[in-house]
Order: structure tokens, then C-alpha cells, then sequence
């Protein structure tokens, strides 16, 4: 029997993978005591226990992750799953400087904790996540009663956001303080002689957007400053249509019967466009019209004049959200939201 076993284990390829039935063979033990030694788990005695190691050892066996993953019911993989915007692939938004710092920051906090992250494809149904060997999800930017939540909750995987969506309040959430951030950009505008404010945001259905517009009308109305919000464009947009209907609603604004002395785009790059789209109505920045941006990025201090904008340390939202992910995986409760700082970066644009 040993001489057939050797014979039998000498035709195998040498890129072969030695597999737990070789280990059980070549032991003359059965699969359940293979599993159960290597695994430390049910009662094998000490000296069986010290043989089907040896032999372990001595074919060089190496348990597969996917057989490791089936023992411990983990995968040791979380998912990143991108907002589906209208026109823009998720492939698009990984090239935005946004989405790019989360991404890195996210995989760098999940390997210091021993986990790998999947940058997740857009998913429809339950059978869409089934394909992912993921422990959970991190949801970024969610919209309005997003499908994403329910086909989650469906498939039974833990999740946290990125980002609040009021329909699901249960859902641990990072959010950054946009109220504060808020309130610094527009001290900071008034102190400058903004008293005319437009506020333009992008057609998503953010609630950071709608947070911030509110508390925005709310901090003016004793202050001798009247605020307004504009929408660019619709909901079906690509990145090019997006920043187009941004400079054409900056150029109505500024031709306007009373034009704003102040404008803050809510979305990455909306300040240089808002610029450029100034500058082509002969308006001075900041002279004219003060430019600012509730996001900070490349194009903020590529932007002639810079942008002043509002940095939102996307880096801490995604280790705090990786964080918040792992300890609802290890069915250690939140103790709530967590939220992150934002501070103002004044530039030339105010």
C-alpha cells in the first residue's frame, strides 16, 4: 500500500497543489481527522495528532484560503461599493482624486487589520453580490433610499456608509461635520463682503447637500446675507455635461439683476469651472465674486486664482468607515456615527 501511495504520489504534476485527501492517504487516516488536526478542532489523540502533522509537513501542504475561508465563515475581504451617478462608470470615478484617497486609505486601514478590499462593480440583486466573497460592505455616498442598503440587508452582509441616508437610520454611518465646515466657509465669506451667496450643487441626491443648504439659509437669516441654491444640469449627466451646465449656470447667475458676490461649488472641480465661467464674463475673482468649494482637491490649487475649499479628509472617513466595518463584522455593537473634521483652507479665490 505505502509503495502504490509513493507511486501514486510520484505522478503527480509538479505544480500540483497537495490537497487534504493527499495528506489523509498518505497518513492512512480518514478526511475528518485530517480536518479536525489541522483545523484544532475535535478530539484526535496525541499521537495521531503528531503523525498527520509530520505528514502535513513533510508534502508541503498549505491550507487554500477559500478551505481556511469555509472554516472560519470569513473571507477576509470587505468590498467598497461606488455610488452609481447617472453617466459615470465606476471605472470614471476611481479617476477622481475623491474616490481615489478613499480607495488607498480604506486598503491601507483594512491590511493593517489583516483584510484584504474589493472595489465592488455596481449591483442590482442579491444573485449580483453572491459573486463576491466579501465579509461587508462599505456603501459610499449614498443617495435617498438607496437600493443598496435593502439588497444588503437581503443578502444578509454587515454594512456601514460613507455618508448618511436618512431612510436608513439603523446603518452605522462617517460622515464629516459639514455643518461646521459649513459655518467656517461662510463666516469666512461674510467677513470678506459676501452678502449675496449661490450655493451650486450637482443633480445627486446627497443629504450632506440638502444638510448644508439648510443650515446655510439658517446661519444668513440674521446676518444681513440672503443664500440661494442652483442645481446644474439633470440627473442623467456625464462628467463633461456636468461641468458645462456648471459654467453656463455661473454665467446666468452673474448676468443676473442681482448677481451673487459669492458662489461655492458643491462638487469636486466646480470651483475652477465657476472661475473660468467668471472670468469669462469679465468678472474678477476675487474682486467681483469670491469662489469657493466644499470639496479640496487637484484642481482647487491648480485653479488661477486658487480655490479656497473645504478639506474633508476623505483618508479619515475611509479608515474611521474600514474601522466602524470590522467592528460590526466582529459583532462588537457601534457606539453610533462616527464624525470626522473639516477644515477651511483659505486661498486666493476669497
Amino acid at each position: 500500500m505505502a509503495e502504490q501511495r509513493k507511486a501514486q504520489s510520484g505522478q503527480r504534476s509538479p505544480s500540483a497543489r497537495i490537497t487534504i485527501q493527499d495528506v489523509a492517504t498518505e497518513a492512512g487516516v480518514s478526511l475528518t481527522t485530517v480536518s479536525h488536526v489541522l483545523n484544532a478542532k475535535g478530539r484526535v489523540d496525541a499521537r495521531t495528532r503528531d503523525h498527520v502533522r509530520t505528514v502535513a509537513d513533510r508534502l508541503g501542504y498549505v491550507p487554500s484560503r477559500t478551505a481556511r475561508g469555509l472554516a472560519s465563515g470569513r473571507s477576509y475581504t470587505i468590498g467598497l461599493s461606488l455610488p452609481q451617478l447617472a453617466g459615470l462608470a465606476p471605472g470614471e470615478l476611481l479617476d477622481s482624486e475623491w474616490y481615489g484617497r478613499v480607495v488607498v486609505a480604506s486598503s491601507q486601514r483594512a491590511l493593517d487589520r489583516q483584510y484584504a478590499v474589493a472595489v465592488l462593480p455596481g449591483f442590482t440583486a442579491t444573485k449580483d453580490l453572491n459573486r463576491y466573497s466579501v465579509d461587508g460592505v462599505v456603501i459610499l455616498d449614498p443617495v435617498h433610499d438607496d437600493p443598496r442598503f435593502a439588497l444588503l440587508e437581503r443578502a444578509r452582509i454587515p454594512h456601514v456608509s460613507v455618508g448618511r441616508d436618512p431612510s436608513h437610520p439603523d446603518v452605522p454611518a462617517v460622515r464629516p461635520d459639514a455643518l461646521g465646515g459649513a459655518t467656517a466657509l461662510l463666516t469666512h465669506l461674510a467677513e470678506r463682503g459676501a452678502r449675496r451667496i449661490l450655493m451650486l450643487s450637482a443633480p445627486v441626491e446627497w443629504q450632506y447637500v440638502q444638510d448644508t443648504v439648510t443650515h446655510a439659509r439658517l446661519w444668513s437669516a440674521h446676518r444681513g446675507v440672503t443664500v440661494h441654491h442652483g442645481i446644474a444640469g439633470d440627473k442623467q449627466f456625464t462628467r463633461e455635461s456636468l461641468y458645462a451646465n456648471v459654467r453656463r449656470a455661473t454665467v446666468t447667475a452673474l448676468r443676473g439683476a442681482a448677481p451673487p458676490d459669492a458662489i461655492v461649488g458643491m462638487f469636486e472641480g466646480f470651483g475652477a469651472a465657476i472661475a473660468a465661467a467668471a472670468a469669462a464674463t469679465s468678472c474678477s475673482v476675487p474682486v467681483d465674486v469670491r469662489v469657493a468649494q466644499d470639496t479640496d482637491d487637484r484642481s482647487t490649487l491648480a485653479a488661477s486664482p486658487t480655490i479656497t475649499a473645504l478639506d474633508q479628509h476623505p483618508d479619515q472617513q475611509a479608515r474611521a468607515a474600514v474601522d466602524l466595518l470590522l467592528d460590526l463584522i466582529a459583532e462588537r455593537t457601534p457606539v453610533g456615527d462616527v464624525v470626522t473634521p473639516v477644515t477651511l483652507r483659505v486661498r486666493a479665490s476669497t
